[in-house]
């Protein structure tokens, strides 16, 4: 069986496609340096290297055992707000050491690569879901570091090298069978957050960020996917590349169905049972206020067909999995 590397497999969405991949019989091997996944993540079965993904001696030593034919690439710094005030930071490690990855693959014949993308990459759309034909326009560091990559990798292409970019619309949830969840300690995304109020951690108020948007209760629209169904979402594209896919195809992963922040809030409230307190404040920096995803073309040419798509559902996972922890 083919040798996969998986970048950040030791994160929320990189450690569950790592243990669907080893489900399926892959040699896996993860790089990690820890600064937001955790060892406990990792199973036995896979062979877990400490260090940084751009190192080219760690990269080379993992190679040696085995040629790598495929990278899935997950490390990556993911703050919308913080890569506002600290932009080089996120250019340097999301654009630049991926830039130093890429030149790995070349130089060892790496056959396929898939990139974890966003869909902050669209920037302000003024309808109600993207496709992938939509233009891009980043308003943010964050989706322009996303954005470089893609574009860094449109100019790789060749018969010897494919790659596909997954552009994710809010991955939650957990897998509670699998015990596999977020474990960030300060987490900036909407339903981490609000799973942490629900169970009493949060030490203030949850804030909704902005109430004035044009939006049916003045808040932003989110399209949330289960961190099942986007592991399933790798699974199908690594098929895709390995049937002989076009290069650099370029996907959204969503259900297509948005969620105001309110809607979340009280979705949580609901399945947790407690009423936590919550806070308005002012809109942040870099935040579209609508982002929800047109999938169709992925479910036609993957047979990709998502399983979880159910807000209370996805909620519920999160809340019981931040419970247990």
């Amino acid at each position: 069986m083919s040798h996969i590397l998986v970048t950040g497999g030791a994160g929320y969405i990189g450690s569950h496609t790592v243990s669907c991949l080893l489900d399926l019989g892959y040699k896996v091997s993860i790089i990690d340096n820890l600064s937001t996944g955790s060892i406990k993540n990792i199973p036995q079965l896979a062979d877990f290297y400490f260090g940084d993904f751009s190192d080219h001696s760690l990269l080379k030593k993992i190679n040696h055992s085995q040629p790598i034919e495929t990278i899935f690439h997950f490390a990556a710094y993911l703050s919308v707000e913080e890569s506002t005030y600290k932009r080089q930071m996120y250019l340097e490690n999301n654009f630049d050491k991926t830039k130093a990855l890429l030149l790995f693959c070349q130089n060892y014949s790496v056959k396929h690569f898939i990139f974890s993308s966003s869909c902050t990459i669209y920037g302000n759309v003024n309808q109600p879901t993207v496709a992938g034909h939509t233009p891009s326009a980043p308003i943010n560091p964050y989706g322009q570091s996303k954005l470089m990559v893609e574009q860094l990798l449109a100019t790789l292409q060749s018969t010897q090298f494919s790659s596909l970019s997954l552009r994710y619309f809010n991955v939650a949830g957990a897998d509670l069978d699998k015990n596999l969840g977020p474990l960030h300690s300060q987490p900036t995304q909407l339903i981490p957050l609000a799973s942490l109020a629900a169970c009493g951690k949060l030490s203030h108020p949850l804030k909704i960020f902005g109430n004035d948007y044009l939006t049916r209760d003045g808040t932003c629209i989110r399209d949330y996917i289960h961190l099942k169904d986007i592991s399933q979402a790798h699974i199908k594209a690594l098929h895709l590349l390995q049937k002989g896919a076009p290069s650099q195809l370029v996907y959204n992963v969503g259900y297509g169905q948005g969620y105001t922040v309110k809607e979340v809030i009280q979705t949580m409230k609901k399945v947790s049972g407690i009423d936590f307190p919550v806070i308005e404040a002012g809109r942040r920096d870099g935040d579209p206020p609508c982002l929800t995803a047109n999938s169709d073309r992925f479910k036609k040419e993957s047979l990709w067909s998502p399983q979880y798509n159910d807000l209370e559902a996805i909620c519920l996972s999160a809340y019981h999995f931040e419970k247990s922890k």
